[in-house]
């Protein structure tokens, strides 16, 4: 009933048997054997021998306990199955703590080549630390085998997962986690241990910590920069829930953070909009809008405070996509939950493995930007105030004067060694007025003085004053050079009749005349009273100026020796009049400004030029000149031709015709 090898070699086992002492067979007796039977239809089995010695009388005869081993043998192939197939190292051990099976990952995790570097030696050959050391003298002491720990030592070790340190064929050390298991297996008391690596969970859970403390430290940061800011910050739910603020708006609004935190946002919403405002959340959210402003001084927020005070604001929205995650790290049953908040649709993608699930919640969040622009609207206000009162600063005196006015408020005062005055004066004004209305003697004044003012800007001469009829002017503070700012009080003058014909031509009904005198010399200017400013000038200039004007003749232009003097030569024709009795200074001897000469004014000239080099000049209008004329006539000649040259125009397009009497010599 032997099968296999047994069945050939059983004789000599008999016969070698009868050889053995009488302990050596003692031995043999006790221990049980696997072998092979076999059964009458010649099939196999594994079976289990053990063997007794039976004495009848002188006779020894054996008993053989056989135990069919066949069902065992599949359980053991199902549990080796099993120990291979998990994912974690595990050992089977006796009591003794010998371990007596081990799957592949154990020997790959500890480090060793093959499954016989550990079969046969205590558990204590993988375990490092001071664990190590109390397994070793936990084994070795005699009567304390885990064998014989009680059931209270047993119930704190058995079924509980503990973390340990593990040690490899190397002696290198690492985390390990351990679950022990009893079992029962013919009444031996045996252990199975299942070890799971915890370096990448360690890592894991060190490199999570880390970004803990990093995101705490970034909350951190992000709080102090809210905080810092001038605005008010509120973030709110899409529903307009408050679900954080700012220092800023604690203050300025006048809640604590908790009277804020979970209400309505539209708490804070003024000018009776409060009702409308989860409407105006909702369309914006609707329309997708990354960020909007509200309020200008054109679109004014109404925001309201604690105390039901109100005041205006410019809002600033912006939608944020926020990220919530939950992280669970699964091993043999405990879990580790994690969870982070991530701003603008960003969060920190934690690694993981096949022990590890991540969800991923997205919710849309608004932040708003409230600034109290109550300040910035006060300002407005003053800068237009100022703005206006500068306007009419400048209005009322020249605009050097007003800057230097604006820039230091004492008294202003300087001394022209030569400025040009101008006094005009409508002739038969009073008897006028005297048959009109108020309003219209006001209408008729302005309408004439406004042609004056026009006229005056052109050549950016100064209007002292008007007084009833009276019309002043001179050429400073604007025009500092005496020759030039006296050409230019001469052609103001010559104006000033122009558009007084202009008038009579409109007002066939009412033709006025007018005496316009002038003078120059040495003058005192500066800006006089405290209530309202005044430019004025002082000096014998300005008094002769006016008595030119007095002693005028209508429709003239009465000048002193001294116009005639200082104004370019040859830029204007003046007639002599005469002497004339000047009160406080006698007889005095004046000319008449008869025009200006077309070809010597300097304005004419810069036309004429112009016109030259366009090739459209003629000079048929310097016939009959003077031989000054007719030599800057050559002049002009000259340069129009040089000019084409230099243009690449053909000279003989260029072509002065020079009118009156010269000869070759002349030119």
């Amino acid at each position: 009933i032997i099968g296999g090898p047994h069945a050939r070699m059983h004789d000599k086992y008999f016969a070698k048997a009868s050889g053995l002492s009488q302990e050596q067979f003692d031995a043999l007796l006790s221990r049980m054997r696997d072998v092979t039977g076999k059964r009458k239809d010649g099939s196999e089995f594994p079976v289990q021998v053990g063997l007794k010695n039976l004495f009848v009388g002188n006779k020894c005869h054996f008993v053989a306990y056989i135990h069919d081993l066949t069902e065992v043998k599949k359980e053991m192939m199902v549990a080796s199955s099993l120990l291979e197939s998990s994912f974690d190292s595990t050992f089977l051990t006796n009591s003794q703590g010998i371990i007596t099976r081990v799957n592949q990952t154990a020997v790959t995790m500890f480090g060793y080549d093959e499954k016989e570097d550990l079969v046969g030696h205590s558990i204590a050959k993988v375990i490092g630390g001071n664990y190590g050391k109390f397994h070793e003298s936990m084994f070795s002491a005699p009567d304390s085998a885990v064998g014989s720990l009680t059931e209270g030592t047993l119930e704190k070790i058995v079924d509980h997962m503990r973390d340990v340190t593990g040690k490899r064929q190397d002696n290198s050390e690492f985390p390990v986690q351990v679950g022990l298991k009893l079992l029962d297996v013919h009444g031996e008391r045996m252990y199975v241990a299942y070890c799971h690596d915890l370096t990448e969970h360690k890592m894991q859970v060190q490199r999570l910590e880390e970004e803990k403390q990093a995101s705490d430290v970034e909350r951190k940061i992000n709080r102090s920069i809210l905080d810092s800011s001038f605005d008010s910050i509120f973030l709110v739910e899409d529903d307009g829930t408050i679900i954080q603020v700012n220092a800023s708006a604690v203050n300025e609004f006048g809640y604590d953070p908790e009277e804020l935190i979970g209400q309505n946002i539209s708490k804070l919403v003024g000018g009776g909009k409060a009702p409308h405002h989860d409407s105006y959340l909702k369309g914006f959210k609707n329309k997708n809008k990354k960020s909007r402003t509200l309020g200008t001084h054109n679109n004014e927020v109404l925001a309201k405070r604690k105390d039901g005070s109100e005041f205006p604001c410019q809002v600033g929205l912006r939608l944020v996509s926020t990220a919530s995650t939950i992280q669970k790290i699964h091993n043999q049953g405990s879990d580790e939950e994690m969870s982070g908040l991530s701003d603008d649709e960003s969060i920190a993608s934690h690694s993981t493995s096949n022990t590890a699930n991540t969800t991923k919640l997205l919710s849309n969040k608004m932040v708003g930007f409230v600034r109290n622009i109550t300040a910035e609207q006060e300002a407005m206000a003053l800068a237009l105030e100022k703005k206006a009162a500068e306007a009419l600063l400048t209005n009322m005196l020249p605009k050097e004067i007003a800057a230097r006015l604006r820039e230091n408020p004492s008294h202003i005062a300087d001394h022209f060694a030569k400025a040009t005055v101008l006094f005009a004066d409508i002739v038969g004004f009073t008897r006028l007025s005297n048959s009109l209305e108020p309003v219209q003697v006001v209408q008729f004044l302005n309408n004439i003085f406004s042609r004056f003012d026009e006229k005056l800007e052109k050549y950016n001469l100064n209007k002292i004053k008007t007084i009833g009829d009276c019309y002043m002017a001179t050429s400073i503070p604007g025009c500092r050079d005496p020759t030039q700012s006296c050409a230019a009080v001469c052609h103001f003058a010559l104006d000033m009749i122009d558009q007084l014909e202009e008038y009579n031509k409109e007002n066939p009904d009412q033709p006025l005349n007018m005496r316009i005198g002038m003078n120059c010399g040495p003058v005192v200017a500066g800006v006089v009273g405290t209530k309202r400013f005044l430019y004025d000038i002082w000096g014998d200039a300005v008094n002769v100026a006016s008595r030119m004007e007095s002693t005028g003749i209508p429709g003239r232009v009465q000048v002193t020796p001294s116009i005639v003097e200082t104004v370019p030569d040859g830029e204007f024709e003046f007639e002599e009049r005469g002497t004339v009795s000047v009160k406080g200074i006698g007889e005095m001897n004046t000319f008449l400004l008869k025009h200006r000469n077309e070809l010597r004014s300097t304005a004419h000239w810069q036309r004429v030029r112009n016109s030259v080099v366009s090739g459209s000049f003629n000079a048929h209008a310097g016939a009959n000149r003077s031989l000054s004329n007719l030599i800057h006539l050559a002049s002009l000649e000259k340069i129009a031709l040089t000019e084409a040259e230099n243009e690449g125009d053909d000279a003989e397009e260029v072509k002065v015709d020079l009118a009156g009497d010269r000869d070759e010599s002349m030119l």
